[in-house]
């Protein structure tokens, strides 16, 4: 007899409802893309400009270009789960609860963040890090933000992304100029903390990161510390920045001034460590027009299997594939404030 099998179809189509309604930059997701096994290919469509017209003429003839680009994804997650057959009859449900939880709690944030974080890096215009205040900080900042922006993006179709709880500030504002400076953009997104970090870490979800999920880039790393043996395994997070030890030793009783690039040595000075990159900085806000952005996702969800003669276990799974990125002549079109670390 061959196998049963539960055909996600409903399924699959309420998780990808899910993704889009909860999900803070879906919106932006890439329409002239198509999957090619692994890898995406995006449309670049080119045309010639305008030609002198003749009165009675006809009109000029003007040339199409098509090319599809290849690009690989960078980002590749997911999870399967799986529900004894006796914990779903008692919990009428459970697996498909599991998964959405999934989909909310863990998935959904975490493709944000990554989204984020690229952006940042790739950010064209980025403003001195600095902790806003209060709501009229914030107000002068974007007034900058914008105007650096002038110029280099179109004013028009400009999107907000913003700290959550500064925006909660903003719409308490009482001055109806202040709140003039919002109006200017098409849209505005609140955005958690704890998704908005200039740089993220990835965790495998194999042994000692079980859970799974992000954290903010340089947090998994522990803060220098004095009179402490060191080895070329280790990585510390100081003022900001992410240092490995590529020469093993002691450090001193009191911490070296730290570098942006290359080396320091610690203690007697056989300890040395190398600068590896900045830590992830909590972002303010973020300015960006989305015709300079480059992003899609696919998900791969596997049918919710049965119990069968072998695992008397319903499972399921979800994973998701994908890239974003930003157009590199369009790097100017991103405006980055994020907080001094």
């Amino acid at each position: 007899m061959g196998n049963t099998i539960l055909y996600p179809v409903e399924y699959t189509q309420a998780l990808d409802l899910a993704y889009k309604t909860e999900n803070l930059t879906s919106f932006l997701d890439n329409t002239q893309s198509r999957w090619q096994g692994k890898t995406f290919q995006i449309k670049r469509v080119a045309v010639q400009g305008p030609a002198a017209m003749t009165r009675g003429s006809e009109y000029p003839s003007g040339d199409v270009t098509v090319a599809w680009q290849t690009v690989t994804p960078d980002y590749d997650r997911g999870r399967k789960f799986t529900i004894d057959a006796l914990d779903e009859a008692e919990c009428v449900g459970l697996l498909t609860d599991a998964l959405f939880e999934y989909e909310r709690v863990w998935s959904t944030p975490e493709i944000d963040a990554y989204r984020f974080a690229k952006y940042a890096l790739k950010a064209g215009r980025k403003a001195t890090e600095a902790t806003l205040s209060d709501a009229a900080a914030l107000t002068a900042a974007l007034i900058v933000g914008q105007s650096d922006l002038d110029g280099k993006a179109p004013a028009q179709g400009r999107v907000l992304f913003i700290e959550a709880s500064m925006w909660r500030a903003v719409e308490g504002l009482a001055t109806t100029v202040s709140k003039d400076v919002y109006k200017g953009f098409a849209k505005i997104v609140p955005v958690p903390q704890d998704e908005f970090y200039t740089a993220i870490n990835m965790l495998s979800g194999s042994t000692g990161e079980e859970d799974g999920g992000y954290s903010r880039y340089g947090s998994q790393y522990d803060a220098w510390a004095a009179a402490t043996a060191y080895t070329t395994s280790d990585y510390i997070e100081m003022a900001g920045k992410v240092y490995h030890c590529t020469t093993a030793g002691t450090s001193g009783a009191t911490a070296p001034t730290w570098p942006t690039t290359g080396t320091v040595a610690d203690g007697a000075g056989a300890l040395v460590w190398t600068f590896v990159a900045y830590s992830g900085h909590s972002i303010n806000f973020i300015i960006l027009h989305p015709q300079a952005l480059e992003q899609a996702i696919r998900r791969s969800v596997s049918p919710i299997m049965p119990p069968d003669a072998d695992i008397d276990s319903y499972r399921g799974s979800n994973r998701k594939y994908g890239y974003c990125d930003v157009k590199t002549n369009k790097l100017n079109w991103i405006y980055l404030h994020a907080k001094a670390s």
